[in-house]
């Protein structure tokens, strides 16, 4: 009985732990994900701005 006891203790720490980590893992990539598009989203609005003032330029020299 204190054998199979032993067991499912050790079973149930092995399973938290594992839990614990797929957890910390996903959190990680989760994270990475929205530093990522964060970043993507920064770097378009950069292009946009730059583009929208170039074609304000040209126009103003044309006018």
């Amino acid at each position: 009985a204190k054998l199979s006891n032993l067991k499912v203790k050790l079973f149930a720490k092995l399973s938290n732990s594992k839990a614990k980590l797929s957890a910390k893992l996903s959190n990680s990539k989760v994270k990475l994900f929205a530093k990522l598009y964060s970043l993507k989203t920064k770097l378009f609005a950069k292009l946009y701005s730059l583009k929208t003032k170039l074609s304000a330029k040209s126009y103003s020299l044309k006018a």
